[in-house]
């Protein structure tokens, strides 16, 4: 009698074990989690080389009636159908973990959030899209009513509206009445032109759970916008050079 109790004991301990095995890891605050460590020596051209196994690609700028080749290493096109040699794409998607520069697959994506690893990983896309000033005044557009309707809108200009000092030395957009609780970032070149604009959301505010940001810019004579984890805010800077630097090879080497 006492083995077969001691028997069950030690059978519902290890069903106990295996359950608990098979529970989720704790999902953790990705607000909370730091910024990446990059390497400022890090280089994001480092796999163009003549012994790596590249794809050649156009994207098409509708808009300006002309086409951008591009020359990537195949590991950063996940997709098979991205693997077509002088294929014309609208848009062309990366994803990049952040402190290497490493592509990172839908899998390993997959497999990461399930262990409940750190975040630090990206998306950016080569694309055609209007010019800055009209899509971040787009952003800074109020919802359109019943009485707007068959009448003119202009886009409003983001020039028209206060700013502020913002982190890492970003401007603040000051419009919180058009923003929706969210942040909108500008950032300007030696010529102080818009180089890009940033829309950032806030925990917590409008349903938001893992805050991000959304930075569109243009590189490379394309529109390019990148996402990534508000906490990698410390080095928009970076990430910016790198996604540059990148682009820049891919649309000179071997074409």
């Amino acid at each position: 009698m006492k083995q077969t109790l001691l028997t069950l004991a030690w059978f519902f301990t290890l069903l106990l074990s295996a359950a608990r095995a098979d529970q989720p890891a704790p999902r953790p605050d990705r607000n909370a989690q730091p910024p990446s460590m990059i390497d400022p020596a890090l280089d994001p051209c480092r796999y163009f080389t003549p012994d790596e196994d590249m794809v050649g690609f156009f994207i098409e700028m509708q808009q300006e009636e002309r086409l951008v080749p591009m020359r990537v290493p195949k590991r950063y096109l996940e997709d098979r159908f991205d693997h077509e040699e002088g294929v014309k794409h609208g848009t062309q998607l990366f994803r990049i973990e952040v402190p290497t520069f490493e592509p990172v697959t839908r899998a390993e994506t997959g497999r990461r959030n399930a262990a409940a690893l750190p975040w630090d990983w990206m998306d950016f896309a080569v694309t055609d899209q209007l010019p800055m000033h009209h899509t971040v005044g787009l952003t800074l557009d109020l919802p359109i009513t019943i009485e707007d309707i068959g009448k003119p809108r202009p886009i409003p200009d983001v020039n028209d509206f206060p700013s502020e000092p913002g982190p890492n030395g970003l401007t603040r957009v000051v419009a919180p009445e058009r923003l929706g609780g969210e942040d909108l970032f500008v950032h300007y070149d030696d010529e102080q032109q818009l180089a890009g604009w940033m829309l950032c959301g806030v925990s917590g505010v409008n349903f938001t759970l893992n805050a991000g940001c959304s930075h569109t810019t243009r590189l490379s004579g394309m529109d390019v916008r990148m996402s990534f984890l508000r906490t990698e805010l410390p080095n928009w800077h970076i990430i910016y050079q790198n996604v540059a630097r990148f682009l820049t090879c891919a649309t000179s080497e071997g074409l």
